[in-house]
């Protein structure tokens, strides 16, 4: 195989750093020998996927330092196939929820099927994207445009949904009679305690004392609520994982995950590398 990483979406990158990743000649050749190995040594039932994405950095390039959108290609070694689904995820908006791929417009393809001979299906897909960067430059809808900036693979593996914590933060809003202004305070359920929470905060803001059982009561719901919402919503990926079909989990508690950087002297990516993918893969097993 040859060049692969160039069939392979770069998933969650700005439309307008695509030209700055193509200034640069990367160098992925061991992630085409990685592919090559795979067709010469696969065993029956097992695939390859590949999603790509960019890491912002700054980076020496050409006798100078600039910030360089870093491409890398995550390549997942499975028995079971990935879910054709993305996750939503910015920084104003921490779950967008779990859409369907074809929604913006991706999907698993497979490549490189040459390289079997005439017969059977290869066994190595690539993410593609059919939007049009042109176009989607051109969008009116800012939401929709930004929302590519920040999607990516979903996928419940089972030790990294068992390994999340939920969050403890809760965002209150509490509305005190006599004033205009809105006070938007966070609590932590785990560190914070009310009667505390609740006299720090009626002294800071110089509250009315006789506000202070509403404050309690107003703080006390909303955190009882949010509380139950999360853990409510981590029992259910829980039930999920059990109901999985027993291969499939399987599958995806032990799937092999290798990320590739570019092997350029210049840039020299090494400083930067990390194994992090995202927050449904979590960590991958090696970095090449």
């Amino acid at each position: 195989m040859d060049q692969t990483w160039k069939e392979v979406f770069l998933c969650g990158t700005e439309w307008g750093q695509f030209e700055e990743v193509r200034q640069v000649p990367w160098d992925f050749e061991h992630l085409d020998d990685f592919a090559d190995k795979f067709l010469a040594e696969k065993k029956d039932g097992e695939s390859l996927y590949m999603f790509g994405g960019t890491e912002p950095q700054m980076i020496a390039y050409k006798g100078d330092r600039k910030v360089i959108p870093i491409p890398f290609i995550t390549v997942v070694r499975t028995k079971a196939p990935l879910p054709d689904q993305l996750g939503m995820e910015s920084v104003q908006k921490t779950d967008g929820g779990i859409v369907p791929m074809r929604k913006m417009k991706m999907f698993w393809s497979p490549v490189e099927q040459a390289a079997l001979g005439k017969r059977g299906r290869s066994p190595i897909f690539a993410l593609k994207c059919s939007q049009r960067q042109t176009a989607a430059l051109k969008f009116k809808d800012e939401e929709r445009k930004h929302a590519f900036d920040y999607c990516m693979p979903y996928i419940m593996i089972p030790k990294e949904v068992e390994k999340t914590e939920v969050e403890t933060c809760v965002d209150v809003k509490i509305d005190v009679p006599g004033r205009k202004d809105t006070l938007y305070l966070e609590y932590d359920w785990e560190m914070d305690t009310l009667s505390e929470f609740v006299e720090e905060k009626t002294e800071d803001e110089e509250l009315p004392e006789d506000f202070v059982p509403k404050f309690k009561e107003m703080v006390r719901d909303q955190v009882r609520a949010v509380k139950k919402e999360r853990l409510a919503a981590k029992e259910a990926l829980m039930q999920q994982i059990s109901d999985m079909p027993a291969a499939t989990r399987e599958a995806f508690a032990n799937l092999h995950i290798v990320k590739f950087y570019p092997k350029n002297e210049d840039p020299d990516t090494k400083e930067v590398q990390t194994r992090f993918v995202n927050r449904y893969f979590g960590q991958a097993n090696e970095v090449q």
